[in-house]
């Protein structure tokens, strides 16, 4: 028999109730007991059998209130359209010895092609149990399907798809398209937590929104449990980086040099999740010969607090280069914010380890050490102002200048791993 889909609705926009008042005027159903070993699952049914017990119970104690909706197949047996539970429950009974449900009350509804057919199976089934979220995406995407593939197969059929599945539905075109959007859009793990139910509709049409590598980011992060909060506070963080509030339009906040007024350090903030508690600043500074010189620091604020820091040096050709170096250098500083540095494209792979921890750290204190000694001396030296001996002081604190120098750039060498 053929169905015509344009009147399959009614004014309530229940269309399984449409195709059985069409069918029902051609057709008369007829309702008969029918043995439950005639009795086949559809194999077009995806509904989970749950709560199967709970259901027996009942059954065997009031009985069967509601008919099973079943369709003749060329083998004469009866494809189940609805009630695969109730049938599950009742071959469970049987199973235990209860012989009085081996023949159970079934609407016979006329052959109908199979995209008709699965169309009720979807509708009669979804009015007729509690379902998750996951379960209405699952039927708006196999509806989605259908309706295409009856469209093609009859022209006239003149429906707009989504809106004939939101009045089918009894749900609005626009949640219909949510639906449509988590099912096209989320990687494979986080629709399977979405189908487990640890991920409820509105998280998942959240996260529908964003790219596969930050939906993984969030899934990852949440231990595969995530909120619609978890979400915003994603995005909220990815959206407002740790930067200073007075940038130029380079991205950077330009700060005067302490000793020299006349040169500008340029410093950039790495736009790094506020989850991770760690700031991390790159200092840019161009050169006389016009070449640029980069350094760094860092702090975690979580936990315990620690850092380091390294002083410019270096001569590199662009800004570009001078900053990663000095990214290279912070992920060779820590481990951890290697990690998060790698994970946001900062660096393209961890660094390796040339030297070992502790023979860095004493070098690297060391220079440090000594860079504030040469600051006193430089200070000390320039703030005497007696003539008697001018040149020599002037001299002195030159070569300690030069001193210095050699020790900031040993110093950001060690910082690099690249110390010879």
């Amino acid at each position: 028999m053929i169905i015509d889909i344009n009147k399959l609705t009614t004014k309530k926009g229940n269309i399984n109730s449409g195709i059985l008042a069409v069918a029902d005027k051609q057709d008369r159903f007829v309702v008969t007991d029918i043995d439950i070993e005639d009795l086949i699952p559809s194999e077009d049914n995806f509904y989970s059998l749950t709560d199967i017990d709970s259901l027996k119970e009942n059954i065997e104690e009031f009985g069967l209130q509601q008919n099973l909706t079943v369709m003749r197949r060329q083998d004469k047996k009866y494809e189940i359209i609805s009630g695969h539970r109730r049938h599950e429950a009742c071959r469970l009974l049987v199973k235990e010895g209860k012989k009085k449900f081996s023949w159970l009350p079934c609407r016979i509804i006329p052959t109908m092609s199979d995209t008709v057919k699965n169309i009720l199976l979807i509708t009669m089934n979804s009015e007729t149990r509690k379902k998750t979220s996951a379960e209405i995406t699952e039927e708006i995407e196999r509806l989605k399907i259908l309706y295409t593939d009856y469209k093609k197969e009859n022209p006239e059929f003149k429906g707009r798809i989504r809106e004939t599945i939101a009045e089918n539905m009894g749900m609005s075109v626009a949640n219909v398209g949510r639906h449509e959007k988590i099912s096209k859009n989320l990687i494979p793990e986080v629709k399977e937590a979405y189908k487990d139910d640890n991920i409820n509709f509105a998280a998942a049409n959240e996260l529908s929104g964003l790219s596969a590598e930050d939906q993984r980011a969030v899934y990852e992060e949440t231990g595969g449990k995530v909120t619609v909060k978890d979400v915003k506070q994603y995005q909220q963080e990815i959206k407002q980086p740790q930067e200073p509030e007075n940038l130029n339009v380079d991205g950077f906040e330009t700060v005067p040099k302490k000793e020299n007024n006349q040169d500008n350090i340029q410093r950039e903030y790495l736009a790094i999740p506020k989850k991770y508690k760690v700031k991390v600043r790159i200092d840019i500074e161009k050169q006389e010969n016009k070449t640029y010189a980069s350094g760094f620091s860092f702090n975690f604020t979580s936990g315990t607090y620690h850092g380091g820091s390294s002083p410019i040096g270096g001569s590199y050709e662009t800004i570009d280069i001078a900053k990663q170096a000095a990214v290279d250098g912070v992920s060779r500083r820590d481990e951890n914010l290697a990690e998060i540095l790698l994970k946001y494209g900062y660096i393209k792979q961890l660094p390796e380890a040339e030297q070992s921890e502790e023979k860095f750290s004493y070098r690297w204190y060391a220079i440090k050490t000594t860079m504030a000694i040469l600051d006193k001396q430089i200070e000390k030296v320039e703030a005497e102002d007696n003539a008697e001996g001018a040149d020599f002081r002037a001299a002195l604190a030159q070569y300690l200048k030069e001193l210095k120098e050699r020790a900031q750039k040993e110093c950001f060498q060690l910082s690099e791993g690249e110390a010879e």
